[in-house]
């Protein structure tokens, strides 16, 4: 309210008293308030309004930075297929000079700016406006163009929230480099790397294609298996270098004699397979005689030394020696072997009562055993310690294999190491052997570190190495407790692996022993590319030391190159006690044998326990 007062006087002047006016002014002042109040809001509308568009701007220039940063072509175009917004790469997947401004361009007049151009223009002008009207995404499909590059192109609708169009966005991506090394990828799964040849994987799929086809046509296939007469003496004298050139030629020259329906693989190591279907016996024959012909006129040249290579060759027919792959397979190999037992360089076609064929049926019989004894617990793992000469104190252990029999006896690996060895089984008992390996030491932490024999195939298999660190972290084994040894000639035989894998068991902690040292004694120049840490003498120039001048001789010049890379030494087959005098006057660190204890056998611990796919 508003209160006024006034002054009330008499008729001569004098001061009467004073009149009060109250008025109620409720309305004026609900009205002031309601207008600060809106000037109030009014004020923080422009605020965010203002915050809101300095928002929108830093998103927006956040957003083109992005798509200009991209190497996918965007581009935007509104309902009436007007360019709005388009980023670099779009121009650059495009071959559209750098120069033109395209906004505003209808996006088919852009298109015709480009210098690289779809292929099938004709196709692609009359499809692309329905992928522009169209409310969904369409399926991504490939534009191939005149130049030979490949675009992948999307077209997404931009939708507003009622689902009213606002236009499209084009996206093109140059996926050129993505499909060559598609193509790569696929050429070298199909493909030996050295010779450019088939691999056993693409064979294998084409030998089952064609007899499937054959079979249905009532044709026969004859499938040649054929490998080079004592290859490893070239790679043994003059390195795998040269025996790649001797591979890397023979294939070249074999397949520049071969007709169309002739298919040429590479199986592995010097092995190769020849498949021709509808081929009577006289060509066939004259086929085979061909190949040898052409093998055998063939000369390779070793700095000064020039040498000739033959070949033995086997040859299995469908129908008539076998009704599956796999059997033509064993057939063709079991004819090769036939041809060896002939006197090699010559070749010969199946035949099931030959005696080369009979031993391939043992190395079936004892790969059915083998696989058996995997599966049912059918092997043992021994120990034998190695000792320090000086002291005779432990070092470690070695963990040797034995297979039950099933009549109560125990077999050496002699009896089945090369069975395995011809076959991927021998990997699965490095796996077996190692997994319990591990688990003893999981067991028994006082333990003294185990030495575990790998072969050769095992050294070539990418995923061993993977297991051994996989099984020592389940078990929490300490890596360093585990030895690895590989022999001398398979570490030979594959230089370039074995130090991949020798890299690879130290990078997981573990230690290597280079065994059998001095069986291949001509290759003592390799141990230089093989970072191992012990070296073991071979048992042979071992077992007669104290009565063989020449195994003295052998050892002491075997013992001088150990020392002067750093190697711990260990003699094996040390079984007397005048040989570990000699050995130790020698300066030998540690030895193994007979002298010191026989293998003795240990049972697997219970409790949890690696497994192995076997």
């Amino acid at each position: 309210v508003t209160n006024s007062w006034q002054p009330l006087h008499g008729p001569g002047g004098e001061f009467l008293g004073l009149r009060s006016s109250l008025n109620s002014i409720q309305a004026l002042k609900d009205t002031e308030l309601s207008l600060r109040a809106t000037l109030a809001s009014l004020e923080d509308a422009h605020s965010l309004q203002a915050r809101t568009s300095e928002s929108l701007r830093a998103e927006r220039s956040r957003l083109l930075s992005l798509l200009s940063a991209m190497s996918f072509g965007v581009v935007f175009v509104d309902p009436a297929n007007r360019i709005i917004y388009s980023n670099p790469a779009f121009s650059e997947v495009w071959s559209i000079p750098r120069d033109e401004s395209l906004l505003g361009l209808n996006l088919f007049d852009a298109l015709e700016l480009a210098e690289d151009v779809v292929a099938d223009l004709g196709a692609f002008t009359s499809r692309l406006p329905e992928l522009v009207a169209n409310r969904h995404a369409s399926p991504a499909e490939e534009l191939k163009l005149v130049s030979g590059r490949i675009l992948r192109l999307r077209v997404c609708p931009v939708l507003d929230d009622a689902g009213t169009s606002l236009g499209a966005v084009l996206i093109h991506e140059d996926i050129t480099l993505a499909r060559e090394s598609e193509s790569q990828l696929s050429f070298l799964a199909e493909r030996d790397p050295l010779t450019g040849l088939y691999n056993r994987r693409r064979f294998e799929r084409e030998l089952a294609e064609r007899m499937d086809g054959a079979s249905r046509a009532g044709q026969g296939l004859a499938l040649l298996f054929f490998d080079l007469d004592e290859f490893k003496s070239v790679n043994d004298l003059f390195g795998h270098r040269m025996g790649d050139a001797v591979l890397l030629q023979m294939a070249g020259e074999i397949r520049s004699h071969l007709r169309r329906n002739e298919f040429l693989a590479r199986l592995g190591g010097d092995e190769f397979a020849l498949l021709v279907c509808d081929i009577d016996d006289e060509r066939l024959r004259a086929l085979a005689d061909r190949l040898m012909n052409v093998i055998g006129t063939m000369s390779f040249n070793f700095g000064e030394v020039r040498l000739s290579l033959t070949s033995s060759l086997g040859i299995a027919t469908f129908p008539g020696h076998a009704a599956t792959p796999q059997e033509l397979i064993a057939c063709a190999d079991a004819a090769m072997y036939q041809a060896k037992d002939a006197g090699k360089n010559t070749w010969r076609i199946y035949r099931p009562d030959h005696t080369a064929t009979l031993r391939q049926r043992s190395l079936v019989t004892w790969n059915d055993r083998i696989r058996h004894a995997l599966r049912n617990d059918g092997f043992e793992v021994h120990l034998q310690g190695v000792f320090d000469t000086a002291t005779r104190k432990r070092s470690h252990n070695e963990a040797l294999i034995r297979m039950k029999d099933g009549e109560g006896k125990l077999l050496l690996p002699g009896a089945f190491i090369d069975y395995a060895e011809k076959s991927n089984l021998i990997i699965d008992i490095d796996r077996w052997v190692l997994a319990h390996a591990i688990d003893l030491l999981a067991a028994d932490q006082a333990l003294e570190p185990l030495a575990v024999n790998l072969s050769g195939r095992s050294i070539d298999e990418p995923g061993m190495t993977d297991f051994i660190r996989s099984q020592l972290g389940a078990r929490g084994v300490d890596p360093g407790r585990l030895y690895v040894e590989i022999t001398e000639t398979a570490a030979i035989r594959e230089m370039r692996d074995a130090q991949r894998f020798i890299l690879d068991l130290h990078d997981t902690g573990c230690r290597v022993c280079l065994d059998d040292f001095g069986a291949g004694f001509s290759t003592f120049a390799y141990i230089k590319q093989l970072p191992v840490d012990i070296i073991k003498i071979d048992g042979l120039f071992v077992r007669n030391l104290a009565r063989e001048r020449d195994n003295q001789v052998f050892v002491r010049a075997m013992l001088d190159i150990a020392r002067g890379f750093g190697k711990q030494v260990v003699a094996e087959a040390v079984e007397d006690e005048q040989t570990l005098d000699i050995l130790r006057s020698y300066g030998v660190h540690m030895a193994q044998g007979w002298v010191f204890e026989h293998p003795f056998p240990v049972a697997r611990p219970r409790g949890p326990q690696s497994q192995v796919d076997t």
